[in-house]
């Protein structure tokens, strides 16, 4: 099935999170029931009435669509589920109730869409889902907020999205998913390059393990903590533990997909594909998803595939600051470098000179050998860094391309030991292949555990 996010009839106010809240909510709810893929519907809000084109577009049996209106203190919740294939209503129902019993509300509409579709519910499924639930709206509404204000990965929105995830907790201690959304603003601060790793990994991992304190069947802590195992500790065994036990919870969890199939690439794990495609389906306009895909395309040698993903991912989102960084990677493996430098100059431009677009500069430079441009850029990005944090990894890609390969190995050892590596952007073992032979080059990747080339 799919979710189309649930219209606000009513009042209009720029900080009513409650329709778009309704739609998460419900998405994750139904996506614990046994059998049941649900998919995003979101840029479907506006054609919510054309369940035949919705359908055909995601591939799904069912919608779910409605409506909510918040009035003086009362809610009325209107619900369709609706057959995509004869366009006919299976049910409608009406929910009027109190404001504050939105949560029973919430669970109510799972669970009738659970058996609308006649999907046989085991006796724990609605503790299951009273259980992620806090007991107060008002943190319910910051924690949306909050989430909405960590979907945009910037660093004055995700710090602002901290505030409101710990004041949903001084309203309710016992909300763990508002200890989730912490920890994911100080993983994605570090991984944005906002944070330093050392600083912003531990807070996120502290939090992860306070909400599986409280709550230990929320598959988004799971998939969270995994994400800490993945990006900062290097810990793959862990790590896929944490992601298999979210995807065990909720098998439709987007973050969850997409993360562990960037687990898997980093050990050349075709199934990497697979994850990606699943995340791919559930939420198809996603561009960090496409990112990724594109980066396991490149990562297999799929060239030609990952050129043509990496054009969707500007078409899909061209604000998202990461969108040029996927065809910058295609034409630099495809020894395209002065085309990559056009895109790589045009992003720094636009996104403040970002480290990421200053360091794909600085290594194309060095591959065109341009080698003088090159140490022009370094000393640009240790500029950079004395206002935000760049890694030692990234000056190891500019130091590999202009065949200072010591220098490159110390740095990119040194940014393993003082957790500034990152195994999925600027990968040295894909754009460098002829240090596969290197001795020094191989121990790096040993001690790492993953392989440093991919099996024919």
């Amino acid at each position: 099935i799919a979710l189309v996010p649930f219209r606000n009839i009513g009042p209009q106010q720029e900080d009513s999170f409650l329709a778009e809240g309704m739609h998460e909510e419900i998405d994750a709810m139904l996506s614990m029931a046994p059998n049941l893929m649900v998919k995003d519907g979101s840029r479907f809000k506006p054609q919510a009435n054309d369940a035949g084109a919705i359908g055909k577009a995601l591939q799904v049996e069912a919608i779910v669509t409605g409506s909510v209106r918040q009035a003086a203190g009362q809610l009325r919740v209107i619900v369709k589920l609706v057959d995509t294939r004869t366009e006919a209503n299976l049910w409608t129902k009406t929910f009027d109730k109190k404001e504050g019993d939105v949560f029973a509300i919430q669970r109510e509409i799972a669970q009738s869409v659970a058996e609308g579709l006649s999907i046989e519910l085991d006796a724990g499924y609605e503790t299951r889902l009273a259980k992620r639930q806090p007991d107060n709206l008002e943190a319910y509404n910051l924690y949306l907020k909050g989430r909405a204000l960590w979907n945009t990965r910037t660093k004055e929105k995700m710090t602002a999205a901290i505030a409101d995830f710990e004041l949903a907790l001084a309203k309710d201690p016992g909300f763990a998913l508002a200890h989730v959304g912490i920890a994911d603003c100080h993983s994605m601060l570090a991984h944005y390059g906002h944070s330093p790793s050392i600083i912003a990994y531990p807070k996120a991992k502290k939090e992860l393990q306070a909400a599986l304190k409280l709550n230990s069947g929320i598959s988004e802590a799971h998939s969270s903590l995994g994400w800490v195992y993945y990006d900062y500790d290097l810990d793959w065994e862990n790590g896929k533990r944490a992601f298999e036990e979210a995807l065990r919870i909720n098998p439709s969890n987007p973050e969850a997909n997409r993360w562990y199939s960037q687990l898997l690439i980093a050990n050349y794990d075709p199934k990497a594909l697979e994850q990606i495609d699943t995340a791919l389906t559930l939420n198809p306009t996603s561009p960090i998803n496409k990112i990724v895909q594109v980066r396991i395309l490149n990562a297999f040698g799929k060239l030609d595939d990952a050129l043509k993903a990496a054009e969707k991912v500007n078409e899909s989102d061209p604000a998202y600051f990461l969108s040029p960084y996927a065809k910058i990677e295609v034409l630099t493996l495809q020894n395209k470098y002065d085309e990559a430098l056009q895109v790589a100059d045009a992003a720094a431009i636009r996104f403040g000179n970002h480290p990421i677009y200053i360091t794909a500069k600085g290594m194309l430079f060095g591959l065109a050998g341009k080698h003088d441009e090159a140490r022009t850029i370094i000393q640009n990005l240790q500029q950079i860094s004395s206002e935000r944090p760049s890694s030692k990894h990234y000056f190891s890609m500019i130091y590999f391309a202009i065949g200072e390969h010591d220098k490159a190995l110390k740095l990119l050892e040194e940014s393993i030991v003082e957790k500034q590596f990152s195994i999925f952007l600027f990968s040295p073992r894909l754009y460098f292949t002829e240090f596969r032979d290197n001795e020094r080059f191989k121990k790096i990747y040993n001690n790492l555990n993953v392989p440093i080339q991919r099996q024919p």
